[in-house]
């Protein structure tokens, strides 16, 4: 089997002439009889003149060596200034004939205005900065309290924002998976308590009796929030979701999270997670909210910024120190999204 060669470019010049200084003319075969019909047609004569009108040499659709693009969008042989030269060569071509108002080009140009943005833009054009915003939103899922963000969370973990043990970054463990539930927790613990009638006074009767009869109860209100954690853990694992209760949405995605634009979150719902095994499906560990998993839609540019700042704290241990270099950190570079998390002192 024969190995493919690369094809030359070859640029197209004048015959040797012959001897007795006569240019032999080519045999004019199918292909060339084709070749010579298109040159002379009335498209290619119009691309001509309008390519000389501008300026700019007639392009090959087979020579991808001229038609070479670098990253600002410009082509190889355009030596233009500021705004490439096919931007400007389409609006003074177009101009009087088609609104442009909707170009991704040239989007400042419209019926109302008599120039393009082009020309009194400096630096990244208008219609740049707008198609990066466009084209870096995310869609991801923030853990909300009070109108404030907690934690932001992605497929594979989330990064912890101000907090009583300071900003991390957690990923998720690979042999685990993660199902994430809104829930009234209120209602999930009267179900609990329904279904373990004597728990509380079970854990009582463990505790120290050396202990004051109040000291006695505070740990027996710990040793049954521990166990109703688990038991809700277990309780959501097992429970199909389509039998779940009116009080339970799972989240699976930033759609089916709680909108806060269109309505204030109720202080009974909560987020909460299991983690179960990815090998047998059983419950590993849970982990409860404090707020609840709402829609968060964003840019890339934050989640940057939020990764960077973790780099900057990274070997800080003392937890007050972490939380205001992180914060100071994101305030001087992202001062709206800084009023969206927990000042250090609100911790």
């Amino acid at each position: 089997m024969k190995t493919p060669r690369a094809r030359h470019h070859r640029t197209q010049g004048a015959s040797s002439p012959t001897p007795g200084g006569m240019r032999k003319s080519p045999p004019r075969g199918p292909l060339t009889t084709l070749q010579a019909k298109a040159t002379d047609s009335a498209a290619v004569r119009q691309l001509r003149e309008m390519q000389a009108r501008a300026g700019l040499p007639l392009q090959r659709v087979d020579d991808p060596s001229t038609a070479a693009i670098d990253d600002t969008g410009t082509l190889s042989w355009d030596k233009s200034k500021g705004v490439p030269g096919w931007a400007k060569y389409q609006y003074n071509q177009d101009h009087a004939q088609v609104d442009q108002s909707s170009s991704p080009f040239l989007p400042n140009y419209g019926p109302e205005h008599d120039d393009p943005g082009w020309k009194h833009s400096q630096g990244v054009p208008d219609w740049a900065k707008q198609e990066y915003k466009t084209q870096s939103k995310v869609k991801l899922i923030a853990s909300v309290k009070d109108g404030l963000i907690g934690s932001i969370y992605f497929l594979d973990g989330r990064i912890r924002t101000t907090h009583g043990d300071g900003p991390t970054l957690e990923l998720d463990n690979p042999r685990e998976r993660t199902s994430r539930f809104n829930l009234d927790r209120g209602k999930a613990f009267d179900l609990f308590w329904k279904t373990n009638r004597g728990i509380y006074e079970f854990f009582y009767a463990q505790t120290d009796n050396s202990l004051t009869p109040q000291q006695r109860e505070e740990q027996a209100a710990i040793l049954v929030g521990k166990q109703f954690d688990q038991w809700l853990a277990v309780y959501l694992n097992l429970t199909p979701v389509d039998q779940l209760p009116d009080w339970v949405t799972p989240v699976t995605r930033a759609d089916e999270a709680f909108d806060t634009d269109a309505a204030d979150p109720s202080d009974d719902i909560t987020l909460f997670e299991v983690f179960t095994k990815v090998s047998n499906g059983k419950v590993q560990s849970w982990h409860p909210s404090r707020g609840i998993a709402a829609k968060f839609e964003t840019n890339k540019q934050v989640v940057s910024v939020l990764k960077a700042a973790l780099r900057h704290i990274d070997g800080v241990t003392d937890v007050n120190q972490r939380n205001t270099l992180f914060y100071d950190f994101i305030k001087s570079r992202l001062p709206v999204f800084a009023n969206q998390i927990r000042r250090p002192d609100q911790i």
